[in-house]
């Protein structure tokens, strides 16, 4: 069975492995970027199943890379969730309006993230059986 792939956008290298580390551990393949730069054309080559984002990035933007995933039409049904610092109600709700499938507000706790991304992938205990 092919393995999940996760792409992490984010400019903080300590927060992409803390990622690659964990989810690898629970059997996904996990990519990461360095920020914002040419994240579309990266999603394109990578074809990932889910992505992780983060908001506040030099340069562009999380809510830029957002946008240009949702409307290009070949990453636009790649389910993306938001790990910002960024706490606000409006910014949650701004997300999930742009078509975010989950926001998470860091310092976020793993086993609940793990859970979200377990759950948008449509994984977790079915296939810890053939382990």
């Amino acid at each position: 069975m092919k393995k999940k792939k996760i792409m992490v956008v984010e400019d903080e290298p300590i927060i992409v492995q803390l990622f690659r580390i964990n989810f690898e551990l629970r059997g996904y393949q996990v990519v990461g970027t360095e920020g914002p730069t040419n994240v579309l054309e990266k999603v394109i080559e990578e074809e990932p199943d889910l992505i992780m984002l983060d908001l506040l990035m030099p340069g562009k933007t999380g809510w830029d890379v957002l946008e240009e995933l949702k409307a290009n039409p070949k990453t636009a049904s790649i389910p993306v969730i938001i790990c910002s610092v960024i706490a606000k109600p409006e910014d949650i709700q701004r997300g999930e309006e742009m078509g975010a499938s989950a926001y998470v507000t860091k310092p976020f706790d793993l086993r609940e993230l793990v859970s979200i991304v377990e759950k948008i992938l449509g994984t977790g205990e079915e296939e810890g059986e053939d382990e």
